[in-house]
């Protein structure tokens, strides 16, 4: 397991200790997953090889390793199923699986502690309808699928039905030699250069790119419905004072528990996305489907046919597992059926292809297929489509994974 080090092996229980005298190689580690079948379709790992005086690796157990599911998680992102930061998230998670207990807990005093990936300051621009201010519980209003906190770092803005929030231009504009601007406004599917913001402890969501550092602003700070919103940057005498001019009103945002934003000042408006081609089809779903159940004013759940439920499965955001805590709760699993008939399990980047077939069995009459590939070829998963009004919307039939015969997928929100 050591690469350039001497090392000695011995076993403890059901575990293989490894002590070596330099540097531990991740990329070295021996091969280990679980003893009971299959991998569970998590690729998630660290990016650093770091420095310890002893690494304990779960005994052997499959063909996979972990230098083989580093490699399953650059090649997702090198598809664009990854962005950087959710790459090295997932990275992290796989090196703490493997080696059972947090990476920074078992690195010795001194030794390097993974970096964040830097930011290669391109970015994707949306061409999708512009980001306004509408009326709290309008169907216009964007919904984040991981909110937003103080203590989350940077994350891109990706709605509930896939879409992402960003810059329309790829270069901002003047506005009278004191402030830098670039209209806000939605794209139809959250692209891997798609930008990373987070909210601050003040109240603002910022963004720093290869133009500087920009934050939210609505325009004019008009707290009104239709007013568009901005990214904003202070220049020549205003330089310096993007967090800090005047009283901030219109600047100052607070995520809701919702997954909704509202300016701080003005609790009763939220972002949201009105006109535009390209959200004209996501906006009509939401304005049908009934908040948190999945079941839209007609009285059908993603769909009475194989195509129907295509297109919802499309159209909509998912996550997969069954209640509780843990990595098998919904919460820790969301999914994404894309356009192409392929998957992404966006916790740790795995993917594969999927379909929908006719299934009189079924409660619903539909079957979802899901089959894995890659690392995870051979594997799959069916989920029968339940009765309209039905919670969750699909539930497990059968896997190849023995752990995911109990899950369940259902609309996330």
């Amino acid at each position: 397991a050591a690469r350039g080090a001497s090392s000695i092996q011995h076993r403890r229980g059901n575990t293989v200790v490894v002590a070596a005298e330099s540097r531990i190689s991740t990329m070295g580690f021996m091969d280990a997953m679980m003893e009971d079948g299959p991998p569970p379709p998590y690729c998630d790992a660290s990016p650093s090889a770091p420095t310890m005086a002893e690494v304990a690796v779960p005994t052997v157990a499959n063909s996979m390793g972990l230098a083989d599911k580093l490699r399953e998680l650059e090649k997702a992102e090198a598809a664009g199923l990854l962005n950087p930061s959710e790459l090295k998230a997932a990275r992290q998670r796989t090196i703490d699986g493997f080696i059972g207990v947090s990476s920074s807990e078992s690195l010795e005093a001194g030794a390097p502690i993974p970096q964040p990936i830097p930011d290669k300051g391109g970015y994707s621009t949306c061409t999708g309808a512009q980001i306004k201010l509408v009326s709290k519980g309008s169907p216009d209003a964007c919904r984040l699928q991981t909110p937003l906190s103080e203590h989350s770092g940077e994350r891109r803005l990706v709605l509930a039905d896939g879409r992402v929030i960003g810059p329309m231009w790829d270069a901002p504009r003047d506005a009278w030699g004191q402030w830098e601007y670039i209209d806000l406004a939605v794209g139809k599917e959250a692209l891997r250069d798609s930008i990373q913001v987070h909210l601050n402890d003040k109240g603002f969501i910022v963004w720093t790119n290869k133009h500087g550092e920009f934050v939210f602003d609505v325009s004019m700070w008009k707290l009104e419905p239709g007013t568009h919103l901005v990214l904003c940057k202070g220049i020549g005498a205003k330089a310096g004072a993007t967090q800090n001019h005047e009283d901030n009103r219109g600047r100052l945002f607070t995520q809701n528990d919702d997954g909704t934003i509202s300016p701080s000042r003005a609790p009763h408006l939220v972002l949201g996305a009105t006109g535009g081609e390209a959200d004209s089809n996501a906006a009509a779903g939401a304005r049908e489907r009934i908040a948190g159940t999945g079941v839209s004013a007609s009285g059908t759940s993603p769909g009475s046919s194989p195509s129907e439920c295509e297109e919802y499965l499309k159209k909509t955001a998912w996550e997969a597992g069954k209640p509780g805590g843990g990595g098998e709760a919904y919460e820790s699993n969301p999914w994404r059926f894309k356009a192409d008939a392929s998957f992404v399990t966006l916790r740790d980047g795995c993917n594969g292809t999927w379909s929908c077939r006719a299934d009189a069995s079924a409660p619903g009459g539909v079957t979802l297929r899901m089959d894995w590939k890659a690392g995870q070829a051979g594997n799959h998963a069916e989920f029968a489509l339940q009765k309209p009004g039905g919670a969750p919307q699909f539930k497990g039939t059968g896997s190849s994974y023995g752990f995911m015969n109990s899950w369940n997928l259902r609309e996330k929100g």
